[in-house]
């Protein structure tokens, strides 16, 4: 299953509470490189993807116990 996102400049997700607050999200493109990672200090995320390719990436939040992966679609 994908995520598709059209024309829009920002990810946003919120009510991340089974994640804790060390854990990190990281965007892979295709190719396997990391572009982008950030801690996720808040139970809410906004990535801005204006800088990004339009792809297809894999958007992971990885915490001490746990980990989550979706591939998502980014098209501008």
């Amino acid at each position: 299953m994908f995520l598709r996102f059209l024309g829009v400049a920002t990810l946003k997700t919120s009510d991340l509470n089974k994640f804790d607050s060390n854990a990190i999200v990281v965007i892979y493109d295709y190719s396997g490189k990391c572009v982008y990672k950030a801690s996720l200090s808040d139970k809410k995320i906004t990535i801005p993807t204006n800088n990004f390719n339009s792809g297809i990436y894999q958007i992971g939040l990885i915490s001490n116990n746990e980990a989550f992966w979706k591939k998502i679609i980014i098209q501008h």
